[in-house]
């Protein structure tokens, strides 16, 4: 990755909707991944400043920076130069974003994923968010009172800050689920179909008039008005991508790399003649060059390595 004035370049670019090219493009894609919280701040100072783009005509962006920039808690701030770039699209840019530090309480976030990978989200009261592809939240929650609020779509994993003075509330299509403090799964991704998968803790699921309450290491599908409930017998296999570990029993590699590239961003190609292979193994993806190690000894083949985030696997 190249370094911080270029990136910061880039979300200028970005943000000015300005045409990347393709190695411009890859570049943010990385650094989006490794910095998914900054950059969706980033996206709700802009779709934010659309609103008070008429309340502050007249605008210092080099002053208004040295009185923010002490405040921005980041660890990779964004440059004067590339602020300045932001501030000629939206002049209000700094009014927006101590709006958005001094007003939680009337709010409303909104945080998407389309990207290949899953992006991890912290929410406004320290609870902990994981994005699958094209998943979706829209959410009211205040810092420190109120109920706290949440719509989704697609497939979401929820660690929730334990807070018993106020309810955390998640609706997914026709289901609700209510929550004190836990962590679960919540995959509204197909069509007329909502499951639910509790990692730690108790939540309660209701559907229509029917209503059940799930605890550690069970799960419920609902389809129409009906619920089923079950054990998650290797739960593993379900939670694992939370440490990074992906339990694989007797899986496709083409669906063991489909399953990778979405957990780690990155890309990995494998010949035809071995995609079929069937994998059973534990995989810590936290190594990623003993995990393509393991595959190609599994499969008997061969693999490269091109860069950080591109690998190949093919035959002897």
């Amino acid at each position: 990755m190249k370094n911080q004035d270029y990136i910061d370049d880039l979300l200028g670019k970005f943000f000015a909707q300005e045409e990347l090219n393709k190695e411009e493009r890859k570049e943010l894609e990385v650094w989006i991944n490794s910095n998914s919280e900054e950059f969706q701040k980033l996206k709700h100072i802009m779709a934010h400043t659309e609103k008070q783009l008429h309340k502050a005509p007249m605008f210092n962006a080099e002053l208004a920076w040295k009185k923010v920039e002490p405040q921005l808690q980041t660890q990779k701030r964004i440059s004067l130069r590339s602020w300045k770039i932001i501030t000629a699209i939206a002049a209000s840019l700094i009014v927006a974003w101590l709006a958005i530090r001094l007003i939680p309480t009337t709010e409303s976030l909104h945080y998407e994923n389309r990207t290949a990978s899953i992006q991890n989200v912290l929410l406004p009261d320290s609870s902990e968010v994981i994005l699958f592809p094209n998943a979706t939240i829209d959410c009211r929650i205040a810092e420190a009172s109120g109920d706290r609020k949440v719509s989704m779509d697609g497939k979401v994993f929820f660690k929730v800050k334990r807070d018993v003075s106020r309810k955390f509330q998640i609706k997914a299509d026709e289901t609700l689920v209510e929550v004190l403090g836990t962590s679960f799964i919540i995959d509204a991704s197909q069509n007329d179909q909502t499951k639910v998968q509790v990692r730690t803790g108790k939540v309660k699921v209701s559907s229509g008039s029917s209503e059940v309450e799930l605890e550690k290491n069970e799960q419920v599908e609902i389809s129409g008005s009906k619920i089923t409930m079950k054990r998650i017998e290797q739960p593993a296999s379900v939670f694992g991508f939370v440490q990074k570990l992906l339990v694989v029993q007797d899986e496709p590699l083409s669906e063991v790399i489909r399953q990778i590239e979405t957990l780690c961003g990155v890309r990995i190609v494998a010949d035809a003649a071995i995609e079929k292979n069937r994998i059973t193994t534990h995989l810590d993806l936290t190594r990623m060059d003993e995990v393509i190690q393991e595959l190609a000894n599994l499969c008997q083949c061969q693999y490269q390595k091109t860069d950080e985030q591109n690998y190949r696997l093919f035959s002897k």
